[in-house]
């Protein structure tokens, strides 16, 4: 992981699956998304495993998709 916007998008996914958990085991909130729900009743591992696993199944396909993007815009970008 070399840019910087990889790294925020894991530490917005790393505090969405903390906070999420912290508060719905407080009861502040419920997931609305039906298949973490689903996960959830089944264990937090189960919620944390698929969490993180697309994760990093999006990080090792962003940068290919980016380098993708990048060709195809009509002007340059600068790249420090």
């Amino acid at each position: 992981m070399r840019h910087k916007e990889t790294w925020g998008l894991c530490l917005l996914v790393i505090a969405d699956a903390l906070s999420t958990y912290w508060l719905i085991t407080q009861g502040y909130a419920t997931e609305f998304n039906p298949l973490m729900n689903w996960l959830i009743q089944l264990s937090w591992g189960a919620f944390f495993g698929v969490k993180f696993a697309v994760l990093y199944q999006s990080r090792s396909q962003s940068s290919l998709i980016a380098r993708q993007a990048l060709q195809r815009l009509p002007y340059p970008i600068p790249t420090h």
